[in-house]
């Protein structure tokens, strides 16, 4: 049986789908956006039907947090506004179908029904390496018009590609190639990049990256940060093609 995960503020609407749908998915319910991230990683759903205007943590938040994980949920979105920065946002972050609420209930579960019956590998997005790699960053917090932010980018790239390769004698220089500028410049910027995304930091996001850290009590070093997302990166490839075996 599929697993499907709705998160949604309305008790009436989740209990009218799954009043609906549980006799053909099993299925785990959350009202705040903090429960979706711990609720993705613990109960891994085939699918997710997202409310975007959740309270806790946003749903553009959300969705840039999915973009980091092993295993990825065909995602519905549901909302009550869809301006043009969330639409192009919403396709650049893998959602497969949208609907304005207020919606009626037998449509939903039409619409997820349709959707499992779809192999998932047709579902989900093929992302370019860095629109995932900018998709974490946003996340994080991270903002795109800091220099550091397009030497992380450049960074996470390369070392996902040779995790092997030392920071600053092979990674660091390399970034400088790219920007005009010497490695040391680019270890300031990132690190100051990542300083600035840490102070302004949403901790529940920060863990999903790093469930092995102490973020409570320590910022990641430049090196830890780089190898964490570059780590990402290769496992998403990597199940990128074994769908596609």
């Amino acid at each position: 049986m599929l697993k499907l995960l709705i998160a949604d503020t309305s008790d009436s609407f989740i209990d009218a789908l799954c009043e609906e749908l549980n006799d053909a998915f099993e299925i785990s319910v959350c009202y705040d956006g903090r429960e979706v991230l711990s609720l993705l990683r613990d109960t891994s759903p085939d699918l997710l039907l997202l409310d975007m205007m959740l309270p806790g943590c946003d749903g553009l938040t959300i969705l840039e947090s999915i973009s980091a994980m092993d295993q990825r949920p065909v995602i519905l979105v549901v909302s009550r506004i869809f301006s043009f920065y969330v639409q192009d946002s919403m396709e650049r972050l893998g959602v497969s179908y949208a609907m304005q609420k207020p919606c009626d209930v037998p449509s939903v579960c039409n619409r997820i029904r349709e959707l499992a019956r779809y192999p998932k590998e047709q579902l989900l997005p093929v992302v370019a390496e860095e629109e995932r790699i900018s998709g974490m960053l946003h996340a994080l917090g991270f903002n795109g018009k800091h220099m550091g932010y397009r030497c992380l980018v450049e960074a996470i790239r390369l070392i996902a590609d040779n995790p092997d390769q030392q920071y600053t004698k092979e990674l660091y220089p390399a970034v400088g190639e790219s920007f005009g500028c010497n490695w040391r410049q680019v270890e300031r910027d990132i690190r100051t990049a990542i300083t600035l995304a840490w102070e302004n930091r949403n901790p529940l996001v920060w863990q999903e990256f790093f469930p092995n850290q102490p973020l409570q009590l320590k910022k990641p070093t430049n090196s830890a940060f780089i190898a964490v997302l570059g780590q990402l990166i290769r496992k998403n490839l990597a199940g990128r093609q074994s769908l596609e075996k």
